[in-house]
């Protein structure tokens, strides 16, 4: 009788329960009785510290973009790993934006300079960068636009010697009329190609003798010419102006004091009371004069600022000065959408593909996947995947963090991300600050 239960027991199986000591061959295990215990592995939280390691060293040291097998890094220190920029720009501040607020200005240190009222850039030649309008005009010789000599973007604006004519002449009226005895302060970047000896400093003369160069806050009526309305002038300013070479030039006005940088250095600090008329259609808060043969400016003016009610700092004028080393200002570029790729990054055939970002809500607040979107394509952008961004930590004090794992794009070997912007304006715009891929 035991015999045919021993029997019965190996043809209907052995109760589980009896099995204390052996081992089983691996044949005899299915791979689902294995897996149902085993924890499974994600690499997503390591593959997006990479990332954030990578943006934050990229970030601190400052270095351009780079990637290694598996992840590519951007920073936008400069523009090497960008292309296809459409109603977007990448500013000096390092960062990617559709929107640059009109009234402001940004320093080469990324820095707000506020209450700024008008860029000229002369890249779109007669016409301002801000409202579209007429920025010099001349009853006498019409100024003329370079390409050829230029200190930021396209064109510069030349003027050419004019006996007793003013053929820079920028009018306060038409541009929201800057008003009586405001605090005005104006920069612009100069280039000088000739001189007669006779006269060699950019500044406006005394009064009685009617010699002038450049003249701001001032009137062309009358002679009175000064740069300020009380006939208190520029004179007694200094800086040697040497031929064929950019110089940078600061004026600026209050109701009790009057001061003039050159290249960085004051020049005059003058104490007194000052006024101006902004709002008479005789003033004028830019131009260049002649009177006589022998004093007059031949050459190039570039980057026109102007502020409202405000003084610059020492600190923003030496900002200014050392932003002549490539930052071009800009001003009232309000682009609702714009888009921007990375240069194609060569890796092994790959399906999947996902990104870390970093960015910043300059205004307002930018929702993910709506005013900020990203695509990822590993076919050289013929085929790109929409990503869903979710948030991570932020990056920093002000800098948000995004992410997305393992999106399936057409598979490929040139690597791409696109992030396009939506919604932009002065009230809400966001800039992106970093890159990260993964692959």
């Amino acid at each position: 009788m035991s015999r045919n239960r021993n029997l019965a027991d190996l043809i209907n199986g052995i109760d589980a329960s009896k099995i204390t000591s052996g081992t089983f061959a691996d044949a005899r295990l299915s791979q689902s009785s294995v897996q149902q215990y085993a924890s499974t592995f994600d690499d997503n939280k390591i593959v997006n510290d990479i990332s954030t390691l990578g943006l934050r060293v990229h970030t601190q040291e400052n270095l351009n973009a780079s990637n290694t097998n598996s992840a590519s890094f951007d920073v936008f220190q400069d523009s090497s790993g960008i292309t296809n920029l459409t109603n977007c720009e990448r500013n000096q501040g390092e960062f990617l934006s559709s929107v640059v607020s009109a009234g402001f200005a940004i320093d080469n240190a990324g820095t707000l300079l506020t209450n700024l009222h008008n860029v000229h850039n002369f890249d779109n030649n007669k016409t301002d960068d801000y409202q579209g309008n007429m920025v010099l005009s001349d009853s006498d010789v019409a100024p003329t636009f370079s390409s050829s000599i230029k200190k930021f973007g396209t064109h510069s604006v030349y003027s050419a010697q004019d006996n007793q004519g003013y053929s820079m002449n920028y009018n306060s009226t038409g541009h929201s009329n800057f008003a009586s005895n405001e605090s005005t302060s104006m920069s612009c970047w100069i280039y000088q190609t000739s001189d007669n000896a006779q006269w060699n400093m950019i500044y406006d003369g005394i009064s009685s003798t009617g010699n002038h160069g450049f003249i701001f806050a001032g009137r062309y009526q009358n002679q009175d010419d000064t740069g300020i309305y009380d006939n208190n002038g520029w004179a007694n300013g200094g800086g040697t102006i040497v031929l064929n070479q950019w110089h940078h030039m600061v004026f600026m006005i209050s109701t009790s004091k009057k001061e003039m940088y050159f290249d960085g250095v004051r020049q005059i600090n003058a104490s007194g009371s000052f006024s101006w008329h902004g709002s008479d259609t005789s003033h004028r808060l830019f131009k260049r004069y002649d009177n006589g043969s022998n004093l007059h400016f031949n050459g190039y003016c570039d980057q026109l600022c102007f502020w409202k009610n405000k003084i610059l700092s020492t600190t923003e004028i030496a900002d200014l000065y050392n932003s002549g080393n490539g930052n071009e200002f800009t001003s009232g570029v309000e682009n609702a959408t714009g888009s921007f790729e990375n240069n194609p990054i060569t890796a092994s055939s790959t399906n999947k593909m996902g990104a870390v970002i970093t960015y910043q809500d300059n205004a307002g607040t930018n929702a993910l996947n709506t005013d900020i979107v990203l695509k990822l394509s590993a076919d050289n952008g013929s085929n790109y995947s929409t990503a869903t961004l979710t948030a991570l930590p932020d990056f920093a004090t002000g800098i948000k963090m995004a992410k997305v794992n393992d999106l399936s794009v057409t598979a490929g070997t040139q690597l791409k991300y696109k992030i396009e912007f939506a919604n932009q304006s002065n009230s809400k715009n966001a800039r992106i600050r970093g890159v990260s891929l993964q692959y």
